[in-house]
């Protein structure tokens, strides 16, 4: 372990640039692993409306329910 830290102080730059080849590399071999933890899924959808004439009174409402 001692071994690693003195190659680490004596070449920095080497050090560094295998640093970051290694993090680019684990980024783009993830890249590829997008797990869909939402899939698509085509749910059908219901839309009631109901248009009111202005004046309605309580009782026509309940009536035409």
């Amino acid at each position: 372990m001692m071994e690693l830290v003195r190659v680490a102080l004596r070449r920095p730059y080497t050090i560094a640039v295998f640093s970051l080849l290694i993090c680019c590399s684990g980024r783009w071999r993830c890249h590829g692993w997008w797990v869909d933890f939402f899939p698509k899924i085509d749910i059908p959808v219901v839309f009631v409306g109901l248009e009111l004439s202005p004046g309605l009174s309580a009782e026509e409402w309940n009536a035409a329910s």
